[in-house]
């Protein structure tokens, strides 16, 4: 068997470990307390699992997915080691949650509002082009429009819901989700190291910066790539693995401890 066949073998065999170590961990039996952290862990690696699963389809048919899971894998590599390290990282990163939440809703408003607006314009636009019985409808849409305004009083209320929880479990108000390059700084500079340049890699192929722009014009530009992206995402896969195999094996299904004063 050559080396690369053994590589497959080798990370075919991890995935149906993870699967495993999933199944494991969800039908474990633990205290009400402690259920949010083992869903946690069986969505980490249910995600690991995805990630991976877009790279191995990323690398033959859109580079740009292949980065994409590859990045996710890199973030869900420092996300495990953040959160099995003490039980306030664990619910630094359980708040985070609500804090994305607020984000996602703020967001939708405001994106309904920008919307919006586009649509008001357009309408004013169209109306000055017609004439007669459509201008008339037209400015008579715009009116209405205008006067309804934009609808975002479903999104407001889910992003104030969540602002009043995290209120009242202390947090305070304008606390930001914590980024996975924070993370990977936080764990030390031997994962930073391992990060950062990884990252840039990724983000450069799958963001529409100048490089992936002109690498669409040019077919198999980015082929050499491919094979790094791949055999770089079955390490994270195996550590991903590794490490939750490693902690639940010694430690069960529960919060890790306290940090030490």
């Amino acid at each position: 068997m050559d080396h690369d066949a053994e590589i497959e073998k080798a990370t075919a065999q991890v995935v149906e470990d993870i699967k495993r170590l999933r199944q494991r961990i969800a039908e474990a039996e633990v205290p009400d307390d402690q259920e949010w952290f083992r869903s946690f862990l069986v969505g980490i690696l249910t995600c690991a699992l995805t990630d991976y699963r877009s790279v191995e389809i990323g690398v033959t048919k859109l580079i740009e997915l292949a980065a994409w899971g590859r990045r996710n894998l890199l973030e869900l590599k420092v996300t495990t080691e953040y959160i099995l390290r003490s039980e306030e990282n664990a619910v630094e990163l359980r708040n985070d949650l609500s804090l994305d939440a607020i984000e996602f809703w703020e967001s939708i408003s405001k994106s309904h509002q920008a919307m919006h607006k586009q649509c008001l314009n357009l309408l004013s636009e169209l109306a000055n082009q017609e004439q007669g019985p459509i201008q008339a409808k037209l400015e008579e849409e715009l009116q209405r429009d205008s006067e309804l305004g934009p609808q975002t009083a479903e999104s407001d209320a889910e992003a104030e819901g969540f602002r009043e929880f995290l209120v009242s479990i202390g947090l305070k108000d304008g606390a930001t989700p914590t980024r996975s390059t924070k993370i990977a700084k936080l764990l030390g500079p031997d994962q930073k190291e391992d990060f950062d340049p990884l990252f840039k890699i990724c983000s450069k192929l799958m963001h529409r910066t100048i490089l992936s722009i002109a690498s669409n014009t040019v077919k198999g530009s980015l082929d050499a790539i491919a094979p790094f992206l791949k055999d770089s995402a079955a390490i994270d896969l195996r550590l991903i693995y590794a490490q939750i195999n490693r902690y639940v094996t010694t430690t069960g299904i529960r919060l890790p401890p306290k940090r030490t004063p």
